[in-house]
């Protein structure tokens, strides 16, 4: 019995340990309902203030104070303001903030003139999109005639040449037409070639004259030659265009002096400083 007893007490006063007084219990719940309180106070507040926005949102995409009234186009040459309007899909009426600039872009630079395109907006009721235009280099010819400008990407296909005469612009030939319709461009080092080629005939005083190009074939070979109206092959070859440069305006003075222009068919300048002659004076050569 005694054992027995002893037993119970060890188990009641175990017991005790655990027992929590009313004060604690409720302190605790005290403290529950606070944070409780506390966190429907936050989600309330987060509520409001998310609801604030969404309304507010609403109101400036909805707002007719905001609609588009004006669309300001920039930096066209070739294409028409009208054209890019048309390209945007952008109409007068259209909530200004509510236009998605990126996609506006994106329609924008689909057109083959594009080369880069800024979106503006002007609150309260303008639209300024300024163009960025590829600017033709050449024309291309592979069975087609393409438009191409000076990074080499083809822009338009041309049904007629005469259209741009004025420009003078270089016809290249010789290329691959699979190849340039697949990649969508000229060669990397045809265009360079084509490049310096330009840029050094229209900054050599004039005596250069473009107009009077034919064309401009290519060879995997030979590299550039250029054909003139009067039946002239200028063989280029590739790079170092100012050094041929000058020994072709010396060459041609020196032509010009003995009279024999009309005779001369080919001029070689691939071997610079050397200048080879063709036509009647074949094998001749003329020392720089």
């Amino acid at each position: 019995m005694g054992r027995k007893k002893k037993r119970r007490a060890a188990a009641k006063r175990k017991g005790n340990r655990y027992r929590v007084s009313p004060e604690v219990k409720r302190e605790r719940r005290r403290r529950f309902f606070v944070l409780t309180g506390y966190a429907c106070t936050f989600l309330l507040v987060v509520f409001l203030v998310s609801s604030f926005f969404v309304m507010g949102y609403r109101y400036l995409v909805t707002t007719p104070y905001l609609c588009v009234k004006n669309i300001e186009v920039h930096g066209c040459r070739w294409l028409s303001k009208e054209q890019v309007k048309r390209l945007s899909g952008v109409s007068k009426g259209q909530n200004l903030l509510a236009l998605n600039l990126r996609k506006i872009r994106e329609k924008i630079e689909k057109n083959s003139w594009i080369k880069a395109v800024t979106l503006t907006r002007s609150i309260p009721d303008t639209l300024y999109i300024e163009v960025e235009e590829k600017e033709p280099m050449a024309f291309v010819r592979i069975g087609e005639t393409y438009l191409v400008d000076s990074d080499g990407e083809l822009i338009k296909r041309v049904e007629d040449e005469t259209k741009y005469r004025n420009k003078h612009y270089l016809a290249i030939t010789g290329l691959d037409k699979e190849k340039v319709l697949c990649s969508g461009k000229i060669p990397a080092e045809v265009c360079s070639c084509v490049r310096q080629f330009i840029v050094m005939a229209e900054s050599n005083g004039g005596w250069f004259d473009l107009k009077k190009i034919s064309e401009a074939r290519w060879s995997k070979l030979s590299g550039l030659s250029i054909s003139f109206e009067n039946g002239l092959v200028v063989n280029l070859g590739r790079g170092n265009f100012s050094l041929k440069f000058s020994m072709l305006r010396r060459v041609l003075s020196e032509i010009s002096k003995r009279r024999i222009a009309g005779e001369v068919k080919e001029i070689d300048l691939r071997c610079s400083p050397r200048v080879y002659i063709s036509g009647r004076f074949t094998g001749n050569l003329i020392p720089g």
